[in-house]
């Protein structure tokens, strides 16, 4: 990319945000892999400087061609090709922070004064394959802040310098500061509307890389930053957007032997599995829920008073390991402190997130649903949700219905969060009748799906009721459960092993018969066992395979076929 042809722009217009946030469209990272085949063409147009006409010799030219055909194979020490220095365009202004793998820095454009933030990743801390995975981890980062840049919760990324040390990567600054300032200040009324405000911004960042696949691996307070120009009353940086510093590739493509941070306060955000050097998206949601915590209550719920390093690693391990306790206690710790009361909405989705079984630990799509997060979302938010899981339970075979009835039998979601469901849900119930009718429930799956019809409408509502004339509100909260229970495949795979008696790996007439009788109780005849089970032996085999199983949740209720 020429400086002459595009400067960097400064934004002096602080984003706008409504608090509304729809997640079906927050999909701009799949065009990360529509552009990866072309991800060196993509970068080197976009985002790598070029020299100017006049200092670009036939030698210079050459020599950029071959770095650039050569710098995804082994050995090369470039992760694109070489650039003009950036100190020729900007000035180093101030060091906001210094670490072995890169810096950041404030720095200001020579000619227009304008500030921007460089963040420096130094490239010779490895070599060989290390160093090749670190510049494919670097690569995949940019592009992603570029594709990203599209989105309201990324930065803006501007340019690209890179020399035989480092990459230097020009973006957005944000004065105000980040996260961390609002965390720290004791003063600030700790309202959950505010808090709420804040959250669902956060979510919003990262919602995104978990779309695709991604975990980040290393969120914390200082990853989000306040959006906005420079205010000189710190109040009116509480009015700021969140936007995400970076994705973190670079950082987390390689992984010690002993998993430990280098900064103990990054020990503040460590799941449980990351000391097992596990790094999946769950460890996100448990760092997320430290921020909530700490957005909550102005303090980490996992903290150690020791001034010795050594001492305060080993006591950090063991309390996160050990887990969180979700009752109200008085004093400092893993628990909800006396004193500081918040809704019990609030309390779930905090020990929700902080469950140090990840298989049970809630997902980011679950966060977006959760009772608290729709208690101050807008109208649209929980219309989407309730539309969204009908939908997808309307569409699913009877045997998968029954199953989810018996499971909220089996207080397979206690009874506290049923509850919280059901308050939640009784909000769009418009006529007080304790159900929805057709006018109702298609005001709600328009918002899911447009192109709903009347028709369709009527047609769910056969599906959910025997009457045909309403939706009763119990019954959009079985069609949660199945939401719940299918985000997770571990989660569908422990009912599979709990109707699998004979323990085989599959399930023949009689683990399915004991199975739904476990469930359902003497609610369910012999016959109707029979009617439900031969839809599923596609095969005419007696059984059921896991396989079988698990495609009867999502291949026939809007998901794609399981793989």
């Amino acid at each position: 990319m020429s400086e002459e042809q595009t400067q960097p722009k400064q934004d002096d217009e602080e984003g706008t945000d409504d608090g509304h946030w729809d997640p079906e469209k927050a999909n701009y990272l799949d065009e990360w892999f529509a552009l990866s085949g072309d991800a060196i063409e993509t970068l080197d147009t976009d985002l790598w400087v070029e020299y100017h006409e006049g200092q670009l010799t036939n030698e210079l030219k050459a020599r950029i061609l071959e770095q650039k055909d050569n710098c995804e194979k082994a050995g090369s020490p470039w992760v694109l090709h070489e650039t003009p220095a950036m100190d020729l365009t900007y000035e180093v202004k101030q060091i906001l922070s210094e670490a072995v793998d890169g810096r950041v820095d404030i720095v200001v454009h020579k000619e227009y004064r304008a500030a921007f933030c460089c963040r420096s990743i130094y490239k010779n801390l490895h070599s060989g394959k290390k160093q090749k995975m670190l510049f494919e981890a670097i690569r995949k980062e940019i592009l992603l802040l570029l594709i990203g840049a599209e989105s309201p919760r990324m930065l803006d990324v501007f340019q690209v310098y890179e020399d035989m040390e480092s990459i230097k990567i020009i973006t957005q600054w944000c004065p105000r500061g980040d996260l961390e300032l609002l965390l720290l200040d004791q003063t600030r009324p700790r309202n959950e509307l505010t808090i709420h405000r804040y959250f669902l911004q956060m979510v919003a960042c990262v919602f995104p890389l978990h779309q695709v696949g991604f975990p980040h691996s290393d969120l914390k307070a200082e990853k989000f930053l306040l959006k906005g120009p420079y205010v000189t009353d710190v109040s009116e940086r509480y009015d700021s957007d969140i936007v995400l510093a970076d994705f973190s590739f670079p950082k987390t493509c390689h992984r010690k032997k002993k998993p430990y941070p280098k900064k103990l306060q990054d020990y503040f955000y460590y799941s449980p599995e990351m000391f097992r050097r596990v790094y999946k998206q769950p460890g996100d949601v448990w760092a997320l829920g430290v921020l909530l915590y700490m957005m909550a209550f102005s303090y980490p719920p996992f903290f150690s008073p020791s001034k010795d390093a050594k001492t305060f690693r080993l006591e950090m391990e063991a309390m996160i390991k050990k887990g969180f306790t979700p009752e109200i206690r008085k004093g400092v710790g893993p628990w909800f402190p006396f004193g500081q009361r918040a809704s019990i909405e609030l309390y779930d989705l905090i020990d929700k997130m902080l469950t140090i079984d990840i298989v049970h630990r809630i997902s980011l799509k679950e966060i977006i649903e959760h009772p608290w997060m729709l208690e101050y979302g807008n109208k649209t938010d929980l219309k989407r949700s309730v539309g969204t899981c009908m939908k997808a339970y309307s569409e699913a075979q009877p045997f998968v219905k029954r199953i989810m009835e018996g499971l909220v039998k089996s207080e397979f979601i206690p009874k506290e969060e049923f509850e919280m469901y059901r308050k939640q849900f009784s909000k769009l119930d418009t006529s007080g009748d304790g159900g929805l009718d057709c006018d109702e429930l298609l005001d709600i799956l328009k918002v899911a799906d447009s192109s709903i019809t009347l028709e369709d409408a009527e047609y769910m509502i056969q599906s959910f009721s025997s009457d045909g004339q309403y939706v009763l509100i119990e019954d959009i909260c079985v069609a949660k459960v199945m939401t719940k229970a299918r985000s997770h495949v571990s989660r569908l795979g422990n009912i599979f092993k709990m109707m699998d008696k004979s323990g085989d790996g599959s399930l023949d007439i009689h683990d399915l018969a004991e199975g739904l009788k476990e469930l359902l109780g003497d609610t369910i005849a012999d016959h109707e066992i029979l009617q439900l089970i031969k839809p599923l032996d596609k095969d005419n085999s007696g059984a059921i395979e896991y396989d079988q199983f698990l495609g009867n949740f999502y291949q026939l209720s809007g998901h794609e076929a399981f793989e």
